[in-house]
């Protein structure tokens, strides 16, 4: 996964913590951001969850998904 933006409360490691008190972001002028994941190893993916925390009030417009193949 990518780096984080905004010091440790809001690690890019909080993505899959477990914890749904925790959460990524950017920093507070960027209107955009990227997180990738890299599986490893080719993986069948059937679905994906992404939720914004919404306790702070919506602020995502919309979430983009793509897949990126790569062969050795």
């Amino acid at each position: 996964m990518g780096k984080s933006c905004q010091g440790r409360r809001y690690e890019v490691s909080n993505v899959n913590d477990g914890n749904p008190e925790t959460y990524w972001t950017t920093n507070d002028l960027q209107t955009a951001g990227d997180l990738i994941i890299y599986l490893g190893a080719e993986t069948e993916v059937n679905r994906i969850l992404l939720q914004e925390y919404i306790k702070l009030g919506q602020r995502v417009q919309e979430f983009k998904v793509s897949a990126h193949f790569y062969s050795t």
